[in-house]
């Protein structure tokens, strides 16, 4: 019986690191385009982020909000920023 718990376990352990890790590197690379002034750069691959299952963070939302305010996108930004919110539980 205890092996099975620890086998659950190190399944568990192992499929919470993937889903953690998913994520991070997308922003990462957001972060670069967007400190280098490259916004719709940003844009398109926060878009490409989204179509290969990766979710937001809340670390992602600072990036696409400076690229959407820094081409006049704001309306596109609050909208987006409202949709997360509702589907996703975050509040600023």
């Amino acid at each position: 019986m205890t092996s099975q718990k620890q086998r659950l376990r190190a399944s568990a352990t192992k499929t919470t690191t993937t889903i953690r890790s998913k994520t991070p590197p997308w922003n990462t690379r957001l972060r670069e385009l967007a400190n280098q002034c490259l916004f719709t750069q940003a844009l398109s691959l926060f878009r490409q982020m989204l179509r290969s299952g990766s979710a937001p963070n809340g670390f992602t939302f600072p990036f696409v909000l400076k690229s959407c305010a820094s081409l006049s996108l704001r309306f596109a930004g609050a909208a987006w920023l409202t949709m997360q919110n509702e589907e996703n539980g975050f509040v600023g």
